[in-house]
Parts: structure tokens; C-alpha cells; sequence
């Protein structure tokens, strides 16, 4: 399962998501079930953050966003969103 996820920063704050995102996505990378995780900036648009993460299943990534690291982790950062979280849940074809 890949999971996209792209959160749009207040352009004042993407330095301080960017450092939030790097003290935690090695936490995230240890969490059961995480097969690899990317954080990928916008070139043209540097508040737009792009979370590219390979999950073993669906439960496994449904047991991180229950886990009380997900919510601590997403109450700090959310304040920081110019809007909403943009999600996909994909599956590679071929």
C-alpha cells in the first residue's frame, strides 16, 4: 500500500514543519508496518510538502494514525497547514 499525503504550510511556518517532519520521520520509518518513507519538498512551491510512505497493509498504517506518537505528532503540525491535507491510498499496478 502507498500512501500519499501533501500538506500545504503557511509559507511562514514551512521551516518549522520541515523541522518538526525531520525530528520525527525516523520514528515514523520504525513504526510496525512501514516499509519506507520519503518527504519530498515542491520546487516551484517550497511550502507544499509531499509524505511518500510504503505501508505492508492497511491495518498497519490504521494501527499509526490510532497511535498516540500519529496524534501528538499531527496536533503539532496541523496548525501549521494553509489548508488541508490533500490523502491518497494507492496500490501499485505494475
Amino acid at each position: 500500500m502507498i500512501r500519499i499525503v501533501k500538506l500545504t504550510f503557511i509559507p511562514e511556518k514551512t521551516n518549522e514543519a520541515i523541522k518538526l517532519l525531520k525530528e520525527n520521520h525516523e520514528k515514523v520509518r520504525e513504526m510496525p508496518g512501514v516499509l519506507s518513507l520519503e518527504i519530498i519538498q515542491d520546487f516551484v512551491m517550497p511550502q507544499i510538502i509531499i509524505t511518500l510512505s510504503h505501508w505492508t497493509n492497511q491495518e498497519a498504517l490504521e494501527s499509526y494514525r490510532q497511535s498516540d506518537f500519529f496524534k501528538s505528532f499531527w496536533q503539532k503540525l496541523k496548525p501549521m497547514f494553509a489548508e488541508q491535507a490533500q490523502v491518497n491510498s494507492c496500490e501499485k499496478l505494475f
